[in-house]
């Protein structure tokens, strides 16, 4: 856990970055910034390179609104930003509110950070943790990342004291201002294991403000029309000033309506003061709150163990609403924990996860709402960004070598069926990069090797094989309706084998890595569409399995992409995988008897080998498949030519994907196509 020296745990949130600081012989303490431990996560480009950070760039931003980031977290798939004509990469991005906490530690203390500590979400694939990791290299030597539950559920038991036995489960709920993550994580004689997790990136503390903006409308902006608008919609720097106190009163009269029954918020332009009460605040608030409570219902049933959970651990500042301790203690029969700070809790526990303590991560659904249209992670009442959840089974990724240190990689051979990655990653599957073009296309029009041929007049899939033309017409009609354009980026199904970054022998940029669409569109130079196969038609399902899905597969075609040297390239291969769907929910994948996928980068050959086993358990819903409980047993060797360059043991990342079941042929579109023929 680190030797002599300071210790930093870092919680890079939505709305705001707290960091904690633990001395030598001290007790971990909050950094403060400007008095509060409450750093505003806010960006903005100032005229030079300066980037300003909290309350400069939000003061900044009312004049040079199209300068400012107010939540660079939910840019993490975009690659860059255009902020005030200037072009900044996500990692850039990042590192801004990560090299404020680190200047205000070396004014704290001259003692060197021996160790760091980072959190992220624990729906979060390998490309969205590997960009978080090059953003902390930027500022910090050394650094490790280890999901947010796991730390918040490390806090609750070593600090408050809460009891969690060997074998039980805690649900942390973690309601913070820009999304809402929910996930189950249970004790065992090693540490804690994530079980199952989701999200939804339009339900956050930001979402009860804009409904409490709403309401105020109703009876204050009926008044005057034209001043409402200039109030919420502002155009001028003094009403870009009078919408930004506007915020900040809601704000405020949220948090006190959790200490007192009844408020006075501020409306400016109009000077007036309405009143809030507790009732109406929880009632408009409902709708959020009502839902956060039905997913977190549904990721504890996923995770199968509802007879042992323990603990509900509420984290993240919107969960001190009472409103949310109530809903959970009347679903699920079992008082939550509360502390009295909850946006510190992340932080403070990521510094007593041991360094072996953390348990491989599935990747879960993230939802999303339409009106989010280019970046994950955000508010429904800010956000712009379509996030499709995609589920996917995913061996996690190898990291690279050539001493590169171990963080996540992503490169990712999709694997078996259901090889793709989505949100969640709610983002993104373990690592894969998201799939892109038509069925059977690559973006730049090729064809893959063993991929669907198309004919010269419209792209139609000629017929292939055994397959038959009208079948694949029948997938041509749906995946047109999806994505008519190359280079859509496409919302991956399925199990997913995601591999590291590759780092070649000689050296090379660590830290472009592929992303899944799991993490939604994954980079600047990809599109930020998200299509929906149209699901097995009318499918009937036995347990939650699509009766079309039941029996065995194996793989017949696959292009995938991946990042070698900062590089995308296309691998094809991996044939034979065997997957089988049982009526009883089960999913066993078979990689033993699978080829390789290759590519050649720089006059070098590269070569992907998986082999080994994983099982799963698994239900399908609305042309989603959702997997938990997974148990994988093998290895992912990357080769250099005919040297080994990588080898991690064989994991699985759960994340829901999309797929399509056509009696005896299924296809899983993300990274690229897979398809799959039935066996028996």
């Amino acid at each position: 856990m680190g030797g002599a020296g300071a210790r930093l745990g870092i919680d890079l949130g939505t709305y705001h970055t707290v960091a904690v600081l633990a001395l030598p012989g001290r007790e971990p303490r909050p950094v403060l910034f400007d008095g509060s431990p409450l750093l505003r996560s806010a960006v903005c480009a100032e005229t030079g390179n300066r980037l300003l950070v909290g309350q400069d760039a939000l003061h900044t931003g009312l004049s040079f609104p199209e300068s400012l980031e107010p939540y660079p977290k939910r840019c993490v798939d975009d690659g860059t930003v255009l902020l005030g004509g200037r072009e900044i990469s996500v990692s850039e991005l990042f590192g801004a509110p990560l090299g404020r906490v680190v200047a205000e530690v070396r004014l704290i203390t001259d003692q060197p950070v021996t160790e760091a500590v980072l959190t992220c979400p624990a729906a979060w694939g390998a490309r969205r943790r590997a960009t978080l990791l090059a953003a902390a290299r930027r500022v910090l030597p050394s650094v490790r990342l280890v999901p947010e539950p796991v730390a918040a559920t490390h806090y609750f038991v070593e600090v408050a004291g809460r009891r969690l036995p060997v074998g039980g489960s805690a649900l942390v709920y973690d309601l913070g201002a820009g999304a809402f993550d929910v996930t189950v994580v249970r004790r065992t004689e090693a540490g804690f294991e994530v079980l199952a997790t989701e999200g939804l990136a339009d339900h956050g503390g930001l979402d009860i403000d804009a409904a409490v903006v709403s309401r105020l409308g109703e009876s204050v902006g009926v008044r005057d029309a034209a001043l409402w608008q200039r109030l919420t919609a502002p155009a001028t720097p003094g009403d870009r000033r009078a919408n930004q106190q506007l915020w900040t009163n809601v704000r405020a009269g949220k948090e006190m309506l959790s200490r007192a029954s009844r408020t006075m918020v501020h409306v400016p332009l109009f000077d007036l003061d309405v009143p809030l009460g507790r009732e109406e605040l929880e009632q408009v608030a409902a709708p959020v709150l009502d839902r956060t409570v039905r997913v977190a219902r549904g990721v504890l049933d996923r995770a199968g163990t509802p007879d042992s959970l323990a603990a509900i651990l509420l984290v993240g500042g919107a969960s001190r609403m009472p409103a949310v301790a109530t809903a959970l203690h009347r679903e699920f029969g079992l008082a939550p924990s509360v502390v009295d700070q909850p946006e510190l809790v992340v932080a403070e526990g990521s510094l007593r996860v041991p360094e072996t303590g953390v348990a491989p991560v599935p990747v879960p659904v993230t939802s999303t709402t339409p009106a989010e249209a280019t970046t994950p992670g955000s508010a429904a009442a800010t956000a712009t960004t379509v996030e499709r959840p995609t589920t996917a089974v995913a061996p996690a990724t190898a990291r690279a070598l050539a001493g590169a240190p171990t963080a996540p990689g992503v490169s990712g051979p999709t694997g078996a069926a259901g090889a793709g990655v989505g949100p969640t990653d709610g983002a993104g599957t373990a690592g894969v990069p998201n799939g892109m073009g038509t069925a059977g296309g690559t973006v730049d029009g090729t064809e893959p090797a063993g991929g669907v041929a198309t004919d010269a007049a419209g792209g139609r899939p000629a017929a292939a094989g055994s397959r038959s033309a009208a079948r694949l017409a029948a997938w041509w009609s749906r995946w047109s309706r999806m994505a008519s354009v190359a280079g859509a980026a496409i919302g991956v199904l399925g199990l997913i084998v995601a591999t590291a970054v590759v780092v070649s022998a000689q050296g090379g940029d660590r830290g472009n890595l592929a992303g899944s669409p799991g993490e939604g569109p994954s980079g600047a130079t990809l599109g930020n569409v998200s299509p929906s196969p149209t699901p097995t038609p009318t499918p009937t399902s036995v347990n939650g399995v699509d009766s079309c899905m039941i029996g065995t597969w194996r793989s017949v075609a696959q292009q995938s992409f991946n990042y070698i040297d900062g590089r995308k390239v296309q691998f094809t291969g991996r044939k034979g995988v065997v997957q089988t769907y049982t009526p009883d929910g089960k999913v066993k994948l078979d990689f033993d008897k699978s080829t390789d996928s290759y590519s050649t980068v720089g006059g070098v050959r590269w070569r992907s080998r998986i082999r080994g086993t994983a099982t799963a358990n698994v239900y399908h819903r609305d042309g989603f498949e959702y997997i938990s409980g997974v148990r994988a047993k093998g290895t992912m060797d990357l080769y250099r030519g005919s040297s080994r360059n990588n080898r991690e043991p064989l994991q699985l990342l759960l994340e829901p994907i999309e797929y399509i079941c056509d009696g005896d042929t299924m296809r899983i579109f993300g990274n690229g196509v897979t398809e799959y023929e039935r066996v028996r």
